[in-house]
């Protein structure tokens, strides 16, 4: 895996009005990597993604994507992919079709977006559902159809806002393995997400970001050692019920 940088967000500060959002924000994501952005709601995730993809221009710093600025820069943009936390998939149409119409809606032409539509279901294992429509599947595989919309056209950067939220274990193991292979094949990963377990997994970076500023990223190891250091969590599971009496 190579470990050049693809994304870059240096110094980024944003306001609503009079209401500052973000402030100093900087991050650095190379090829090849995952990396988890946490943080409560209200800490400035949601704005930090649209400066990230170019939807909104920072009143300070610089966004770059392969070295160009996402919110000026059409091929910058096309260099992002961006999976909501919301199921934005046409519910009427199969999991093949939402992808040819993902496909055609970022300018891949008719046999370029069959090759790459192709190239989708393979990564994200979507072979058993590509007929069916979406809106008959369970969350699990409605989540891993809104990634494989997301990487149709074949991005260098995907960000995903909590893939995994609300799917059982499975599902979301089946998710992280996608996001593995995305990985290993260079594509670099910005995902938010509350789940320490999953990050530990999946991620080689966390960022927090608390009250518009990062405050703090590593690895997810160094970042619970600093946190928790060598405090531990007991589960105890009984194999019968006490008596009444203890």
């Amino acid at each position: 895996m190579s470990s050049d940088v693809t994304l870059v967000a240096d110094d980024l500060g944003f306001a609503y009005g009079d209401r500052s959002v973000l402030a100093g924000v900087s991050l650095a994501l190379g090829s090849g990597r995952i990396c988890a952005l946490l943080g409560p709601n209200g800490a400035g995730k949601s704005t930090l993604i649209r400066l990230l993809c170019g939807r909104l221009v920072p009143a300070t710093g610089r966004v770059r994507v392969g070295g160009d600025d996402p919110a000026r820069s059409a091929s910058a943009r096309r260099r992002i992919g961006l999976v909501p936390q919301q199921i934005a998939l046409y519910p009427h149409l199969s999991v093949g079709e939402n992808l040819r119409a993902f496909a055609r809606l970022a300018g891949l032409g008719r046999s370029e977006a069959r090759r790459a539509c192709d190239r989708a279901v393979r990564t994200c294992d979507l072979g058993e559902v590509v007929g069916r429509r979406v809106g008959t599947l369970s969350g699990g595989w409605q989540r891993r159809t809104n990634i494989a919309c997301g990487i149709v056209h074949g991005p260098e950067v995907l960000i995903l806002d909590e893939p995994t939220v609300g799917v059982d274990l499975p599902a979301r193991l089946a998710i992280e393995r996608v996001l593995r292979a995305l990985a290993e094949e260079g594509m670099a990963i910005l995902m938010t997400s509350h789940d320490l377990e999953e990050m530990g997994r999946l991620c080689d970076r966390v960022a927090f970001l608390d009250a518009g500023r990062l405050v703090a990223e590593g690895s997810p190891a160094s970042l619970i050692h600093d946190v928790f250091a060598d405090r531990r969590e007991w589960q105890v599971t009984l194999d019968a019920l006490p008596d009444d009496e203890l």
